[in-house]
């Protein structure tokens, strides 16, 4: 069993409950089958995100996984409240800290304003990971987590190099354009990886998450 924890949170809009469109239970299924240790919870609204967010801090975590609609300017929960990512950074306080990984599986949720919150909140994650495109397929999106997942169970960890290996496969199955963004304390920034100017440049169609 690999050695790390992932809580996973699934707050989709009700019409994707109806029809079972759930990319967050798909990737449980995933971790289950890969027998890495993980939790599921239904969110429908910020008090029960609070919840979760605290129960994933006392379960020891290491990735929290978000599944919701978003955009450039934050997400949106079961009950239509938006947050914007200054509102989340602040709401993820209680989990946040340099070792542990946050997953938006939201379009955009890869987003430098994601990146730009964190960076100014008083705790912050270690990386960030997310599609940076602006709409990403619901079949697309649960594929790339179960990529994601199946690379980091095959190295048995989450260390850069395992989420360097994992991105590189998704975006070289899928569209997207999925990045992660790992905190430098040094330069007090977050750096983005795979890098437009860095000999990988970002390419994707543009698909929308759960028609």
């Amino acid at each position: 069993m690999a050695g790390f924890k992932v809580f996973i949170a699934e707050s989709n809009n009700p019409e994707d409950f109806y029809l079972g469109r759930l990319d967050g239970h798909a990737a449980h299924e995933v971790l289950k089958v890969r027998r890495i240790s993980s939790a599921y919870r239904i969110v429908l609204n910020r008090e029960m995100l609070r919840k979760a967010i605290v129960y994933a801090a006392k379960a020891g975590a290491d990735i929290f996984h978000l599944s919701c609609h978003g955009n450039a300017d934050g997400v949106q929960l079961t009950d239509g409240e938006c947050l914007s990512w200054g509102e989340l950074a602040d709401e993820f306080a209680p989990f946040a800290t340099a070792r542990r990984i946050l997953v938006n599986s939201t379009c955009e949720g890869g987003h430098v304003g994601v990146s730009k919150a964190f960076r100014e909140a008083p705790v912050r994650f270690g990386y960030l990971c997310g599609s940076s495109d602006e709409t990403v397929g619901y079949a697309d999106s649960c594929l790339a987590w179960s990529i994601l997942y199946n690379v980091l169970a095959n190295e048995e960890s989450i260390s850069q190099r395992a989420f360097q290996k994992a991105i590189d496969k998704v975006n070289a199955a899928l569209p997207g354009e999925f990045v992660y963004r790992r905190w430098v304390e040094g330069d007090g920034r977050y750096k983005v990886y795979p890098s437009p100017d860095g000999g990988k440049p970002l390419t994707g169609a543009r698909r929308r998450k759960r028609i």
